[in-house]
């Protein structure tokens, strides 16, 4: 599995498949404290993302 923004989109998949319960837990981002360029590429990670989800839609 890559290890990407976009293959986290499949965890919850995953998860429930094998019967666990989760849940989301909002989380606040303070990106006025942030120090740096960003290293994640938008594109290539929207694109895959979109691509798992296609994959995972076919699959259900």
């Amino acid at each position: 599995m890559r290890k990407t923004t976009a293959s986290s989109a499949g965890v919850p998949k995953i998860i429930a498949d094998v019967g666990a319960k989760f849940a989301e837990v909002p989380v606040v981002l303070r990106y006025d404290l942030k120090q740096g360029q960003s290293k994640m590429h938008v594109l290539q990670t929207a694109a895959r993302t979109v691509k798992l989800a296609l994959q995972r839609r076919l699959e259900w």
